[in-house]
């Protein structure tokens, strides 16, 4: 099952609100848009069914940008409208959990970066096709499928010696 990219977000607020830490629309759109990448790169499955774009600034879903834009760069302080829910429990929830666990504490500008790298899904598509270019779900789940290969190496090669002993 897909999601909006509202949905998505929402359950990022309530994460959020549940440890006490406030989410901009910039930081909002990077866990929105990271999330699509891990559900891609560890499922081969789109987490999200809303296109993200490559706008000058990194990825976005326009749809979701548009109904944050009033925040600016503030504290989004309620939810967003939306037709769809995800709920607690499910494999989407989980993935949004991982994404939350590992990034939640991270700054906006910190996932903008991330989001930005030299050879990111972002980059090629503003490359190939320029600003405001649909980015492929291809190019997303080529990228996160070899982060998460080289996390589970990483993760692999440090259980060794463990096991060893």
């Amino acid at each position: 099952m897909t999601y909006s990219a509202e949905a998505v977000a929402n359950r990022f607020l309530e994460l959020a609100d549940s440890a006490d830490h406030s989410l901009s629309n910039l930081k909002l759109q990077k866990l929105v848009y990271i999330s699509q990448g891990l559900a891609l790169g560890m499922t081969g499955s789109s987490l999200i069914h809303n296109h993200v774009h490559a706008w000058q600034y990194g990825p976005v879903f326009p749809k979701l940008y548009k109904k944050l834009r009033r925040y600016g760069s503030g504290k989004v302080c309620e939810k967003i409208e939306s037709d769809d829910v995800v709920q607690p429990g499910t494999e989407a929830d989980q993935i949004i959990k991982i994404v939350w666990e590992v990034y939640g504490d991270r700054s906006g500008s910190f996932l903008s970066t991330l989001t930005h790298e030299e050879d990111s899904p972002w980059s090629s598509a503003i490359e190939k096709e320029g600003v405001n270019a649909i980015i492929p779900l291809s190019d997303i789940e080529s990228h996160y499928s070899e982060l998460v290969r080289k996390a589970q190496q990483e993760y692999e090669e440090e259980a060794v010696p463990a096991a060893s002993i």
